[in-house]
């Protein structure tokens, strides 16, 4: 063989091999395709239609922990200002950063970590673990702030910061991404014959401020503070107690100084 000719035969096998690492390899793909996915699942009410936890705004994930009967909601994904949106009215603003990578798996299925940073989420704290329902401890939900006018009401609201990072896997690389509670549904409350898609981890941490209500047991518009700590492996979501996935849970809330 030809010096010439080794050199081509070289450069040929060293293109194939990088060809086949590139096949392999990492994809970046936009959190807004994440963002935008969560709040489109019908949560099936039986009869046809949707439940709504929090009406009337879209599902997300929520928070308990197993020391206190508090229900924790930071809307990480911004779906009180997709309600707010549609309605034609003023906005809380809510913002977004965050990735996506999503990794080939032998089996052909796709790897994606999902990292996703919320900043002036719309929070609130009820009791009785029942976020729709209970009374509130801290803050507004999403249909509370809406005036006649248009204009918002934010002098019970409260507002925090937040991290989601989830692991799950899809079927195939390319797929859309999931609405959490989706996904949830399909792999824990009606799995079906053949469900390849996994839940890896979901960590969630989680700070925010506003008015404790009185039915925490102050003064009402008393200044209070939350803080969210959850993460599980291979879980249902929501988080109770170790026994459903959640080796870590905290839902603290406080007042704070005057």
């Amino acid at each position: 063989m030809t010096r010439l000719a080794t050199v081509a035969a070289i450069l040929a096998g060293t293109a194939m091999l990088m060809a086949a690492r590139s096949g392999n390899s990492a994809n970046q793909r936009d959190i807004s395709e994440f963002v935008d996915a969560q709040g489109t699942f019908c949560w099936p009410d039986g009869s046809g239609g949707c439940v709504q936890f929090v009406s009337p705004i879209e599902n997300f994930l929520g928070w308990l922990a197993p020391d206190n009967d508090f229900a924790a909601s930071v809307d990480y994904a911004g779906l009180a200002d997709r309600y707010l949106e549609d309605q034609d009215a003023e906005t809380i603003g809510t913002t977004f950063r965050g990735s996506v990578t999503e990794r080939p798996l032998a089996d052909g299925r796709a790897e994606i970590h999902i990292r996703l940073h919320t900043n002036d989420a719309l929070s609130w704290v009820a009791d009785g673990n029942d976020f729709g329902g209970g009374n509130l401890l801290m803050g507004a939900r999403g249909g509370d702030l809406l005036n006649p006018d248009g204009t918002l009401n934010l002098d019970d609201a409260a507002f925090g910061d937040s991290t989601l990072h989830a692991v799950i896997v899809n079927a195939k690389v390319g797929d859309p991404l999931p609405d959490l509670m989706g996904l949830i549904f399909d792999l824990f409350v009606n799995p079906q014959p053949g469900e390849v898609r996994e839940i890896r981890k979901i960590s969630f941490h989680a700070s925010a401020s506003g008015p404790l209500r009185a039915a925490f047991g102050v003064e009402e518009g008393t200044p209070g503070r939350l803080t969210v700590g959850q993460t599980n492996v291979d879980s249902e979501g929501m988080g109770k107690g170790v026994e459903d996935g959640f080796p870590a849970e905290l839902v603290k809330l406080r007042a704070v100084g005057n």
